[in-house]
């Protein structure tokens, strides 16, 4: 039985099947190959952690010439890898357990571990308002599994910059990835960034002229272009 949870053995010149069981009295038929066999028992044989026995005989259809063998045994150790977030509120793991053979290697890519016998776990990320959050890495990035083992995807998170709009004396309409406060709507903005749209602002009796970062309109101006780099209030500008 390999890490990969294939169980490989070679034919009997007389047997024209065989059976493979966990436990020993719930077999399941395997059809031959040419020379030797080949069986993917990797969901049967980590269905738990521990040591597990898997059993194999031979049987013949013809039961006049050849009786069905007594069961061949080999015992596989299966650990549990168990996965996991550095802060649950700034990500995810699309499975926080799996049992693998011990043997089975890991590594990983961007977001992703992927175990040798195919099976994958993805970590994301959890976006908060007013906030950066980034994905750094695995605490290990590939390893053999020879004992139960915990890998843990880390994120950092940090403020984001307050970029705040001040309908002056206007409405502003509710728009998803701001907060309304009254007359003010706030994002976060991550610095180096440019602010992009403006939730949608109106004043009875008035077209709205622009941003700037002045009440009156004598600081500077304001536009979807602007590159943020602070926490910092912006006026709607009115002319009627």
């Amino acid at each position: 039985v390999n890490p990969n949870g294939e169980v490989v053995f070679t034919n009997s010149a007389d047997s024209d099947g065989y059976l493979i069981s966990i436990d020993g009295t719930n077999y399941t038929p395997v059809v031959p190959g040419s020379e030797s066999t080949s069986y993917d028992y990797l969901n049967q044989i980590t269905a738990s952690a521990g040591t597990r026995t898997v059993y194999i005989k031979s049987t013949n259809t013809d039961g006049d010439n050849y009786e069905e063998s007594d069961p061949v045994t080999v015992e596989v150790t299966v650990y549990t890898l168990s996965v996991n977030v550095n802060n649950d509120e700034y990500g995810t793991v699309t499975s926080s357990s799996i049992n693998a053979i011990s043997g089975a290697t890991y590594t990983t890519s961007d977001n992703t571990l992927t175990l040798s016998d195919g099976r994958t776990v993805t970590t994301s990320k959890k976006d908060a308002a007013g906030y950066k959050t980034t994905f750094t890495g695995w605490s290990s990035e590939s390893g053999t599994i020879r004992q139960n083992t915990t890998i843990t995807a880390n994120y950092t998170r940090e403020e984001s910059n307050h970029f705040t709009i001040n309908s002056n004396g206007g409405t502003i309409t509710e728009t998803e990835g701001w907060t309304i406060d009254g007359e003010e709507a706030t994002k976060g903005i991550d610095s180096g960034n440019a602010i992009g749209s403006f939730p949608e602002v109106s004043k009875t009796g008035y077209l709205l002229a622009g941003w700037n970062t002045s009440e009156d309109g004598t600081g500077d101006a304001v536009t979807e272009e602007t590159i943020n780099n602070e926490n910092i209030t912006v006026y709607a500008q009115w002319i009627e």
